[in-house]
């Protein structure tokens, strides 16, 4: 019997399980044995780029989306051909944006395939927002809005307006930051993937207005170790976060109350879209074989059932046009977010990027814990304008004094 080895990022306990059932299907049809090996996404990303150097290990991977450009560079991955994804179903049943990952700024070949989405947004109490006489539709359009909201919330004594992540799970802080750059009119990459861009003004002024609405932690929010952005809101006892869906999906982890009144609404008009993307590695043995199993992986059936076991958004449009239909209020309104949404660039050093931001962006994090009496525009200088200085060393392209 022919054996693929298959790496994926672990979510759920029951998310495995079913993907396990899926995989049993595969194999009996196709009397091919799948070895699967589980990653943490703590520790996937380290893995995944020994696999890329050495050349060894796994021969499909499931890949956060903001990986792909790392691994590309590397010379790791074996290209899709157009008839490869013919073969696939073709562009047409994927959302668009999801395309946009798989493949190098100024590199034609594809080098991934799009498999699941997960996207940042406001998640919030429908009660608490209608008793303190906030309009649910326009109260996180903008940033103005948003920081109007909270005000509101506050001024009508929710001890707790919100709750917001500060070092709790990676790269988090990278995710959200972006909508408030976005929304501020700055960028964090130049087109080309040559520069940081998060150290420009437009970029700056919007990472003042995310780091500034700390002032809107309660104390218990504030000085807790990032322990009640998900027990607070999930308890009841905040009336808004920004958070991913697979943060919020799961009932088990929400009271009554809060199942009852959650609602979602998209973060600034921009919301990140994430995700993940299957790879094929270059030391794959049997291509056909893994073909095969790309194509199991992505069809609609395997989307659906993998999708909602996990708590994240399908990539195929037939399955995100299936949400709208559901009686989920939080579903649908993320399938519409989902085609809104902007990504990162595929760049071949977005990977040192986004470590690089995320750990910066903990650091200002800690430094405004510890005195929030600081001067927000100096701290976020001191922290950014050296990074931006140094990666654009490293992009080749110089820096700011």
């Amino acid at each position: 019997m022919k054996e693929l080895d298959l790496s994926i990022m672990f979510r759920t306990p029951q998310a495995l399980e079913e993907l396990k059932s899926l995989l049993n299907v595969f194999e009996g049809r196709h009397n091919i044995k799948i070895n699967l090996q589980p990653l943490t996404w703590d520790t996937g990303r380290s893995e995944l780029i020994k696999t890329a150097m050495y050349h060894h290990g796994p021969e499909i991977s499931e890949v956060g989306s903001t990986w792909v450009g790392d691994l590309i560079s590397m010379n790791a991955l074996r290209p899709f051909s157009a008839s490869d994804i013919a073969v696939l179903g073709g562009r047409e049943p994927i959302l668009p944006a999801a395309w946009d990952r798989t493949r190098l700024i100024g590199d034609s070949r594809t080098l991934s395939i799009p498999w699941t989405l997960d996207l940042s947004a406001v998640f919030y109490r429908r009660d608490l927002i209608q008793q303190a006489g906030i309009d649910e539709k326009t109260a996180f359009q903008t940033i103005a809005q948003f920081e109007q909201t909270l005000e509101r919330l506050k001024a009508s004594g929710i001890p707790t307006p919100w709750v917001m992540p500060k070092h709790k799970y990676r790269y988090i802080n990278v995710h959200f930051i972006a909508s408030w750059i976005w929304a501020s009119g700055g960028d964090l990459l130049s087109p080309d993937g040559k520069r940081v861009l998060f150290d420009q003004p437009e970029a700056l002024a919007g990472m003042r207005s995310y780091f500034s609405l700390f002032r809107y932690l309660s104390p218990e929010a504030f000085d807790q170790e990032d322990q009640a952005y998900d027990t607070l809101f999930n308890g009841g006892k905040a009336a808004v976060k920004i958070g991913l869906i697979a943060q919020v999906a799961p009932d088990i982890f929400l009271s009554p109350e809060v199942r009852k009144n959650i609602s979602a609404a998209s973060l600034l008009g921009v919301p990140f879209v994430g995700g993940s993307n299957l790879v094929v590695w270059k030391h794959v043995r049997n291509e056909e074989a893994a073909l095969a199993l790309v194509n199991f992986l992505g069809n609609l059936e395997v989307q659906n059932r993998y999708c909602r076991s996990a708590t994240i958004l399908p990539v195929r449009l037939e399955s995100l046009a299936a949400l709208d239909a559901t009686s989920d209020s939080v579903l649908q309104s993320l399938s519409v977010m989902a085609s809104s949404g902007r990504s990162f660039p595929c760049a071949s050093l977005w990977g040192l990027v986004e470590d690089k931001l995320d750990n910066t962006l903990s650091q200002i994090w800690k430094e405004i814990l510890e005195d929030p009496t600081s001067d927000l525009d100096e701290l976020i200088r001191k922290n950014i304008i050296p990074l931006a200085n140094r990666l654009n060393v490293t992009l080749g392209q110089g820096g700011r004094k």
